[in-house]
């Protein structure tokens, strides 16, 4: 079944449930209801995500981490007891993920086209075949998160992404290059175009 959904203020928002890790708090009011609640939010555009709770009559509101719009994570989607409203329905669908040396990405063609790893909260790589189905539809956005041995996070994000199909060696095509602070335009400029290879 369908979550349920509200319109406030010309903004869609979805009942659900959701990890707050890529969020951070920016205020707490209170409130009569959760209807309330997300039409305070709604006033406020980087506001991406509502919590009500009704023994205390409080309505948090919280914005995506790092200066992001839209950082809701399909993996999390409806993960743990936090019961929240958030803006739209959109989600971010891991396509790798890194976090320690204990998978193995040194892998060959074969290997590369289906998903390998401990799933999308661990190291992770959801598959060539997979990634093509993804974005054989049209052209989605790609955003990469990167998180620096000193615990700086930086991201960057391209309006433009997909992989075509194997018998084109799924190519690579990616423009519309945009980054936090310092961040430069590294995959474009010599990936744009390029067919996958691995060993």
């Amino acid at each position: 079944p369908a979550a349920p959904e509200a319109a406030s203020l010309g903004r869609e928002w979805s009942l659900g449930h959701e990890s707050l890790s890529d969020y951070e708090a920016v205020r707490s009011l209170p409130v009569r209801s959760d209807l309330d609640c997300t039409v305070r939010a709604s006033r406020d555009s980087a506001v991406q995500l509502v919590a009500f709770n009704a023994s205390s009559g409080l309505c948090a509101h919280f914005r995506c981490r790092l200066g992001l719009s839209h950082c809701r994570k399909c993996r999390n989607a409806n993960k743990g007891a936090q019961r929240v409203w958030t803006a739209g329905s959109d989600c971010w669908t891991t396509v790798q993920h890194r976090v320690s040396g204990s998978v193995d990405f040194y892998r060959n063609w074969t290997q590369y086209q289906s998903e390998f790893g401990e799933g999308p909260d661990g190291n992770y790589w959801i598959g060539l075949n997979s990634l093509h189905a993804l974005t054989a539809s049209g052209p989605r956005k790609l955003r990469i998160l990167m998180k620096a041995w000193n615990d700086s996070e930086h991201w960057a994000e391209y309006s433009s992404f997909s992989v075509g199909p194997e018998s084109d060696n799924y190519r690579l095509s990616v423009s519309g290059f945009s980054g936090s602070a310092g961040i430069g335009d590294s995959l474009a400029p010599w990936s744009n175009g390029a067919q996958f290879s691995t060993k």
